[in-house]
């Protein structure tokens, strides 16, 4: 993992973060966030509560634990593909992998409809582009 533009607390934050991760192997579920509050208790415990403040900022952004699902996995796919057209699929993959603890080829094996999800949100986002550029054409026949 190459880290360039952070130090201190949020360094230590993302550090915990991506080894609670490793030590989980539950994306961002009940045992990823079970983790992520161990860590920040023990923190607290030290004297590094701002560390604890944002370790426990981070895993409240997961409150219901969300689980790895192929139904999470091929949403966030179609999302990132719908959002940023110019990202090829595996660029998407490894950005939905990172943000599950996976490595690329992981989540593509586990997931082996990814590229479907993908291809369709290309299509839908040109249907759609489609429509707009329709609905906005000036009128041009005759009256």
């Amino acid at each position: 993992m190459a880290v360039s533009g952070i130090s201190g607390n949020r360094l230590m934050s993302l550090l915990i973060h991506e080894t609670a991760h490793a030590v989980t192997e539950d994306g961002h579920g009940k045992r990823w966030l079970a983790r992520m509050e161990k860590a920040a208790h023990r923190a607290a415990e030290i004297g590094l509560t701002t560390l604890a403040d944002l370790l426990r900022k981070e895993a409240d952004e997961y409150p219901e634990g969300q689980a790895l699902t192929a139904a999470t996995v091929y949403d966030e796919i179609y999302r990132a593909a719908q959002t940023q057209p110019a990202l090829h699929f595996m660029d998407i993959v490894a950005y939905v992998a990172c943000c599950w603890g996976l490595s690329a080829d992981d989540l593509t094996t586990r997931f082996p409809r990814a590229e479907r999800g993908f291809d369709r949100a290309r299509r839908d986002a040109v249907q759609s582009a489609r429509r707009r550029a329709k609905s906005s054409a000036p009128d041009t026949r005759v009256k």
